[in-house]
């Protein structure tokens, strides 16, 4: 944008103004600048913003606050351009105290949805209306019919009947499909709830055939208990005998043991009787035994006195026999080994000599007192070993004879114990006896019964069977039960349908009415109908002040085809003087005038709906076309609707406007952009 420094234009001064400056010098950028804010649009459109942005700048910013339904709203948009280019937009509302609260959504779009709910207007609306854009007051004229209608509709409102009717035919739809399908519903159940006094017979019949098989099967079971009570007792009867054989078993397993115990206590008894029959020879072997043990211990004693003195002379020998090796060896030495001097022969037997003497002296004593004490001693090894070997045979006589008063005892307690024995065998052949009568009666007992037992199995099966017939029955009584009570349900879920059925029917009527009155013929048709008249009143009026009642205006709502069919339409039809004339006919003043006179209406229109309350009239540039007459007419025409609206800008470069209106905005450009002045 031209303004490269922050601008105020503060509208609370004046309710019309009269912008003013050279060509070029940033006058329509003031509108520009709003669009922008309230739209992101401008004259280049919507995608242009990064053109918008002052010459040599990175980024650029636009505040406005305007005030619509008595409320206060303030919107900042920014651009910033560039390899990081983002867009911001802050929306806000003027609180009691004067401070502002947040209304920004998460996103632009949605942000930017909300300014528009806001003013009840969006960025072509307003241009097609309100805003007489330089070089684009012919926007509605030029339209085509189609177009025109939909300007209208969205001053209107009318959209909203688009979406009632959209909606209304959804929801007739679906009403129709619902109604269809309960429609359908409701015939199958009328098909089923027809069959339920032939299930009801069928139910009866039922009913009879349970209970009949009921009585049988209760009878069967009676019968089937009183056999089964004999069965219980054929039992217990078949366990007692089984116990008997089994108590039988065991005792005469048991008296087969005793016997063997007894044959085993004999053969234990014969073999005693046989030890103790030898018990002379065993005492003389026991005799002959502490003899040769008493010979032992004294030659036990002599042994330990033979080996010592053994030892002692062991040692003697042994160092006699080292002196023997010793004049050996001096014997064939030459040379003396202590003085290195030659050794006579002579001279070694002197040593010899000397050392046996010494032995002598030292040993010769000893040796002869040990030897004659081991000829006093006596001592045999072989007589000693003989001895020994003779006892240790005779030792067996020696354990046995220290056995025989426990073989004594052992003889009189298997005794005992042989008679015990034979008594409790007697007393298992008692029990066998009383077993085997009691089997014998037990027996005859089970086979009295046995053939009522036999009848049992059959009978079992016939109950089985007639359980499971009764169960089967019980079964189809309840699913004939479940049936009509289903029915019943069908029933009222009937009744409910029928009710449901002619709620939507009354539902579709009323869409119906409603699609009726929302279409292009219905209430649009009507509130156009009758606008359209006012429209072209309201232009009329305007356009005979401009043209001196030379000038008139039709709006044609209808027309008749070559084919000689009627077809909505929306034709501006002009006519002066001369008669009717198509719009490109017409001078470029007389252009003007029509298009001032149709876009202050429509303003008006715009500005007395009850939803957009943004009263806001931009007539920029367009008067170089008039004469000096036409104006003072436009001029005369601007201050005549003032009342119509809270603010009226008009933008031109032409000298005479500057005085027509008391308060003017001066815009001048210099090297560092656009500036502006209110004046008056």
């Amino acid at each position: 944008m031209s303004y490269g420094c922050p601008t105020l234009l503060d509208f609370s001064t004046f309710r019309i103004a009269c912008v003013t400056g050279d060509n070029g010098v940033g006058k329509s950028t003031l509108l520009e600048a709003i669009t922008w804010a309230l739209w992101e649009e401008s004259r280049i459109g919507a995608k242009g913003s990064d053109k918008l942005i002052h010459q040599g700048e990175g980024e650029m910013a636009a505040e406005l606050v305007f005030e619509t339904g008595k409320r206060v709203y303030r919107v900042v948009r920014q651009r910033k351009k560039g390899k990081s280019a983002q867009s911001m937009l802050i929306f806000q509302i003027q609180k009691g105290d004067q401070s502002w609260q947040d209304l920004t959504e998460a996103t632009i779009k949605d942000t930017q949805s909300k300014i528009n709910q806001a003013l009840h207007l969006n960025y072509d609306l307003f241009v097609n209306s309100s805003y007489l854009r330089q070089g684009h007051a012919d926007e509605f004229t030029v339209k085509t019919p189609s177009q025109r209608k939909q300007i209208l509709s969205d001053i209107l409102g009318l959209q909203i009947y688009d979406q009632i009717l959209k909606n209304a035919r959804e929801r007739g739809r679906d009403t129709k499909a619902k109604l269809e399908y309960l429609e359908n519903q409701d015939q199958l159940l009328k098909q089923e709830i027809e069959l339920k006094s032939q299930e009801e017979e069928k139910l009866k019949e039922i009913e009879k055939n349970y209970l009949q098989l009921k009585k049988m099967a209760e009878a069967k079971n009676k019968q089937l208990q009183s056999l089964q009570k004999i069965k219980n007792q054929f039992s217990i009867i078949s366990e007692k005998i089984e116990n008997a054989r089994i108590n039988y078993k065991e005792i005469a397993d048991q008296i087969n043991i005793q016997r063997q115990e007894i044959e085993n206590m004999e053969k234990e008894a014969k073999e005693i009787h046989k030890l103790i029959e030898d018990k002379i020879s065993v005492k003389k072997k026991v005799e002959e035994y502490k003899r040769l043990e008493a010979q032992e211990k004294i030659l036990s004693q002599k042994q330990i006195e033979y080996h010592d003195l053994s030892q002692q002379l062991a040692v003697i020998e042994h160092e006699w026999s080292r002196l023997q090796n010793e004049a050996k060896r001096l014997q064939s030495l030459k040379i003396c080994p202590t003085c290195k001097r030659p050794l006579p022969l002579k001279e070694a037997d002197k040593v010899i000599q000397h050392l046996q003497k010494e032995f002598n002296s030292q040993f010769g004593k000893q040796q002869k007192t040990i030897k004659n004490k081991l000829l006093v001693l006596k001592y045999q090894p072989e007589q000693h070993q003989k001895i020994k070997e003779k006892m240790e045979k005779l030792y067996g006589a020696v354990e046995t004879s220290q056995q025989f008063a426990l073989l004594e005892k052992d003889l009189d307690n298997l005794l005992q114990n042989k008679e015990k024995v034979t008594g409790e065998i007697k007393n298992n052949l008692i029990k066998l006896q009383k077993i085997k009568k009691q089997g014998i009666q037990l027996t005859h007992q089970s086979q009295k019964i046995e053939p009522d037992v036999k009848k049992l199995e059959p009978i079992e099966k016939e109950v089985f069977d007639m359980e499971e017939n009764l169960q089967r029955q019980s079964q189809v009584l309840g699913s004939q039960k479940q049936l009509i009570k289903n029915l019943e349900i069908k029933e009222k879920q009937q009744k409910k349908l029928e009710d449901q059925i002619k709620d939507l029917t009354e539902k579709q009527e009323l869409l119906g009415e409603i699609i009726l009155a929302s279409s292009k013929d219905g209430v649009p048709a009507m509130i156009l109908g009758h606008i359209i008249p006012a429209i072209e009143e309201e232009t009329n009026e305007l356009l005979g002040k401009i043209t001196d009642g030379k000038m008139k205006v039709a709006l044609v709502t209808k027309r008749t085809t070559q084919k000689g069919e009627e077809i909505e339409t929306l034709d501006i039809v002009i006519s002066d003087e001369l008669g009717e004339r198509p719009y490109e006919l017409f001078s470029g003043g007389e252009a003007f005038r029509i298009n001032f006179a149709l876009r202050v209406a429509l303003s008006k229109l715009l500005s007395r709906q009850a939803g957009a309350q943004l009263q806001f009239l931009v007539v920029d540039e367009g008067f170089g076309a008039l004469d000096s007459a036409g104006r003072e007419d436009i001029i005369s025409a601007i201050n005549s609707v003032k009342e119509d609206f809270e603010k009226i800008l008009v933008i031109t470069h032409i000298e005479e406007f500057k005085e027509a209106f008391q308060t003017r905005v001066e815009v001048k450009k210099d090297e560092a952009g656009s500036k502006l002045e209110v004046i008056g």
